[in-house]
């Protein structure tokens, strides 16, 4: 009996550490999708319509909102831009941002989604983000490097709800 018991407490934190790592490969997943979207749209971003601009965004921001090249005309060879991007955060549903409280009741506190906002339309890019920077840095004189950080959270609601955090970063330009 006392082997028995030990080969299902052995069991037992098996099971918690694949499911653990599920939710973690399902954020990773998630991260990677949402983070595929932005530098999409950002891999063509004019830096001149960039808002902060590149110079403010050496602090850091949350949200940005720019414009892409879309297209050149065909005759004189100019690019054509596409109306206004905007990267920003909402708080999740049913979720008071800053008051450090599960309102929803998902097990995390303080959660929002990133969403893509353009021509009035707003998409869901990921829920249940914990963060989102802009980050630039000059590389030479007139060269930036811009970073995207992202970092999703879930909870793992069979085992001691922890919240399991995942964080994905990218550069463009």
């Amino acid at each position: 009996s006392m082997l028995l018991g030990i080969t299902f407490m052995i069991a037992i934190t098996n099971q918690r550490v694949v499911t653990s790592d599920l939710l973690r490969s399902d954020l990773e997943d998630k991260a990677r999708m949402g983070m595929e979207k932005i530098t999409d749209d950002l891999r063509y971003a004019a830096t001149e319509f960039l808002n902060p601009t590149l110079l403010n965004l050496q602090s850091g921001a949350s949200e940005l909102e720019f414009q892409k090249v879309d297209s050149c005309n065909s005759t004189t060879g100019a690019p054509e831009y596409s109306t206004l991007i905007e990267f920003t955060t909402r708080p999740m549903d049913g979720e008071i941002l800053g008051d450090s409280i599960d309102n929803n009741g998902n097990g995390l506190t303080d959660e929002s989604k990133l969403v893509r906002i353009q021509d009035g339309k707003t998409t869901i890019i990921r829920n249940n983000i914990d963060k989102i920077e802009f980050l630039a840095t000059k590389v030479s004189d007139n060269r930036y490097n811009l970073k995207v950080s992202l970092t999703l959270q879930g909870v793992d609601t069979v085992h001691d709800n922890a919240i399991i955090a995942v964080s994905l970063a990218d550069s463009i330009y």
